[in-house]
């Protein structure tokens, strides 16, 4: 009896119970896009901040990643002063990236080898400047990159990187959907949130205040008068 009770009490914890096997979590593939930064945008912050502006290259790169995981896709940045470097940057995103968006600096206005780098890799890519090149001196008015573009931007300080990866992505059918744009953006919710310009003339003086927009704006006596006598018409 002690051997057949102690054979089944040893069957009884080594019985291998069932595997039940793990469901692993499907992989979605994230869109990646590539934002690529040319010579001397590392000094951004203390590089002529009368033209650049004082927003570094860190912090533009920041803006960029969190702009891009809020469309859903990966924003991979990059800089290089060394145009051999921008352009095996560009050969690597064959494949890879859904599209591009560069900033070649100075690059822009003489690098043939560059502007054929985009030409071949058949990836939309969007050139940004911070400043507006055409507003400066005039070998900066022409870029040779821009040609092979599908947009670029410039002029807007850090923003113009944000409105390129913002253009890119429209471009590519990526981010917020039509659909979605209606029910997030709804006019009736701006009441008492969207702040509205007003000036008030007195005299030869023009001051401004702030006003709060309201969903059901007054329409002047002077409109509506003029209104009621084009209907009597």
């Amino acid at each position: 009896m002690g051997r057949t009770s102690a054979a089944r009490t040893r069957a009884l914890f080594t019985t291998e119970r069932p595997h039940r096997e793990r469901r692993r979590p499907r992989r979605t593939s994230v869109p990646v896009i590539f934002c690529i930064s040319g010579p001397n945008l590392q000094l951004l912050g203390t590089r002529e901040p009368a033209v650049y502006g004082r927003t570094t290259l860190a912090e533009i790169d920041a803006s960029l990643v969190a702009r891009g995981a809020a469309a859903g896709v990966a924003v991979e940045c990059h800089q290089s002063n060394h145009e051999g470097a921008l352009i095996d940057l560009l050969h690597g995103a064959v494949g890879r990236c859904k599209g591009v968006v560069i900033n070649p600096g100075g690059y822009a206005h003489t690098s043939v080898a560059l502007r054929d780098a985009v030409a071949a890799i058949g990836i939309p890519v969007v050139e940004a400047h911070l400043s507006n090149t055409e507003a400066r001196e005039e070998f900066r008015h022409r870029s040779l990159v821009a040609a092979v573009c599908v947009g670029k931007v410039a002029g807007f300080g850090a923003r113009s990187y944000l409105l390129a990866l913002d253009g890119l992505l429209a471009a590519l059918g990526l981010g917020v959907q039509a659909g979605e744009v209606g029910r997030q953006f709804r006019p009736h919710r701006l009441r008492r949130r969207l702040p509205v310009r007003r000036t008030r003339h007195t005299g030869s003086e023009v001051s401004g205040e702030i006003m709060l927009a309201t969903s059901k704006p007054k329409l002047p006596q002077t409109l509506i008068h003029a209104l009621a006598m084009s209907c009597r018409q």
